[in-house]
């Protein structure tokens, strides 16, 4: 359930940074939508 929570929200992720593309521009949406992004992988993560 966690694996296909984590790619919905990446892929979430990616439409947004099309949306903010338009918005603040190319660099600026690149890097929000990866800081997001690391933000998914990190807390995103299974206990172990």
């Amino acid at each position: 359930m966690e694996k296909w929570m984590r790619s919905f929200l990446i892929n979430k992720n990616l439409s947004f940074y099309f949306w903010l593309r338009g918005r603040i521009g190319k660099e600026g949406a690149f890097r929000v939508a990866n800081t997001v992004e690391k933000m998914i992988l990190i807390f995103g993560r299974e206990r172990a």
